[in-house]
C-alpha cells in the first residue's frame, strides 16, 4: 500500500511540474528611469510608479508602458517578451506535462528585464 501511495505521489508531482513555472515563475521586475526624473509610469493603463522606479510586471501582462510628465511629451512603448529559458528544462525533466503547465500558466515566456531609460522631450 505504501509503495502505491508513494508511486502515485511521485507521478502527481511529475505531472504537475513545469520547469519554467518552478524555477522562474515571475513576476518580472523592470527598472524605469527618465531624464528628467519624476515622470508618472503606467503599465497597461494602471499607475505603476514615479521615475526612477522598479515596475513589477506579471507574466500575463501585456507590457504597455506610458511615461508622462507635465510639460513633456507622453511616451508609450511596449516591453518585449522573450522565451523563458527554463522552458527547455522540460526536454530533460518535465516532458509534455511540464510543457503543458508552463504554457497554461504563461510562464513559457517572460518580459525582457532590460531597463527602460527615456530622455523626455519638452512640448
Amino acid at each position: 500500500m505504501k509503495t502505491v501511495l508513494f508511486t502515485t505521489l511521485i507521478i502527481a508531482l511529475f505531472c504537475a511540474s513545469g520547469c519554467a513555472t518552478i524555477m522562474a515563475p515571475g513576476p518580472d521586475i523592470i527598472r524605469v528611469t527618465s531624464q528628467p526624473s519624476g515622470a508618472q509610469v503606467s503599465l497597461d493603463g494602471m499607475r505603476a510608479g514615479i521615475t526612477p522606479c522598479d515596475v513589477i510586471v506579471h507574466r500575463r501582462s501585456i507590457g504597455n508602458f506610458t511615461i508622462e510628465k507635465e510639460g513633456y511629451e507622453t511616451v508609450s512603448l511596449s516591453q518585449s517578451r522573450v522565451v523563458n529559458g527554463w522552458l527547455f528544462g522540460n526536454l530533460l525533466l518535465g516532458g509534455i506535462p511540464g510543457l503543458i503547465v508552463d504554457f497554461a500558466t504563461g510562464n513559457f515566456r517572460k518580459h525582457s528585464e532590460r531597463p527602460i531609460h527615456l530622455h523626455l522631450r519638452k512640448r
